[in-house]
């Protein structure tokens, strides 16, 4: 036995299984139709809590004077308290001084510090153990502020489709206009505005702003635009998403531009056929119930290729998702035993709650939701 993926001892710490082992060569004088003798055997993993090293990220990693700079502290085995921070400074990273007094997560550069690098470093204790540190160091030393700075600017890229002037997004006014499929997956690209002028040629960030901001998220230092949970774009509320992107610069001068979404993909979203109230037995290892769906063939007007065939996923953030798994076929299994005197649903009442969904996919591209 061999684990499909590296365990994760803070995703869950426990694991069971039930290895079966069948012997068709059973001898009970029938040669066509020999005996099948089987048994099964529930094997538990207990995945060991490891030392794990914590992360330090800075906001800023080319420091200017008077821009402030902060530090955060990340740590797999999670973070007790509130961790000491130390700064310090260096000319060429191989001796660190010290910056004194500077023991708080920002720091903001003064002219003193101009051409070193500077460190952040965090001292803490954390779930498996104390007396822990973790740094990070700026990738280039510190530069004078500008005299007179230049703000961030989009120059909007509405070419590729992203204008509002087409046909379904007449009278709208924001700066980009983008189709979203229904079924668009977790972590689908879904916009990169690359055109961005800074005459001063300083470092940006990128930050998403909105009523419906909390459904997407951005890559900070990139600009792109992504999907944060699959399935969740059927039917949003007045049939559009509204959201803003916001560049900055180390002097906090910024621009922003205001982006349109609204759902594609053809007809009507798939429907889910199956039951929706299920009673099971503790420690059942046979399947819940079975599920189908119907989709309707349709023509993407994009692309011109036939989406058909049909997927059912369990949502991992609808509720108690995580301990279920959902197979090709549509049956749906626990992914361990349920035990009635030991809930682990989240209410712990032995009612588990989650989503379902059923996406279309490409038959181009076996496995990725068109």
């Amino acid at each position: 036995m061999q684990v499909g993926q590296p365990l994760d001892h803070e995703d869950d710490d426990e694991y069971e299984v039930v290895v079966q082992v069948t012997d068709s060569e059973g001898d009970n004088g029938d040669f066509e139709n020999p005996a099948v003798i089987d048994d099964t055997i529930t094997v538990t993993i207990t995945v060991n809590n490891v030392e794990e090293a914590g992360k330090v990220s800075l906001t800023w990693t080319r420091p200017q004077v008077g821009a402030e700079i902060t530090a955060s502290l990340t740590d797999p085995d999670e973070v007790s308290g509130t961790p000491a921070w130390q700064w310090a400074a260096s000319s060429d990273r191989s001796s660190w001084d010290d910056i004194s007094g500077e023991t708080s997560a920002s720091y903001t550069p003064v002219a003193g510090d101009v051409s070193k690098y500077l460190r952040a470093t965090a001292s803490y204790d954390d779930g498996k153990s104390s007396g822990k540190t973790a740094q990070a160091v700026t990738a280039t030393p510190v530069q004078d502020g500008p005299s007179s700075n230049s703000a961030p600017v989009f120059n909007v890229n509405i070419g590729g489709g992203y204008g509002c002037g087409r046909s379904g997004f007449q009278g709208e006014t924001a700066d980009v206009c983008l189709n979203i499929s229904r079924s668009t997956p977790a972590g689908d690209d879904l916009y990169y505005p690359a055109h961005v002028t800074d005459s001063d040629h300083h470092e940006r960030r990128y930050t998403l702003e909105g009523d419906d901001a909390e459904l997407f998220d951005i890559d900070p230092t990139r600009g792109t635009l992504y999907t944060t949970a699959a399935h969740i774009y059927d039917n949003p509320q007045d049939g559009k998403f509204e959201i803003t992107i916001k560049v900055t610069d180390p002097s906090s001068d910024s621009d922003s531009i205001d982006i349109v979404l609204k759902p594609s993909g053809g007809g009507s979203p798939p429907v889910v056929k199956g039951p929706s109230y299920i009673e099971y037995p503790e420690n059942g290892t046979w399947p819940l119930a079975s599920y189908s769906a119907t989709i309707k063939a349709h023509i993407d007007a994009n692309t011109n290729y036939s989406y058909i065939g049909w997927l059912v996923s369990v949502d991992p953030g609808g509720g108690d998702g995580d301990f279920f798994h959902m197979d090709d076929d549509g049956n749906l299994t626990f992914t361990q035993p349920p035990d009635y005197e030991n809930p682990a649903d989240e209410n712990r009442d032995n009612r588990y709650s989650f989503s379902l969904h059923v996406y279309e996919t490409n038959p181009l591209t076996p496995g990725r939701p068109a």
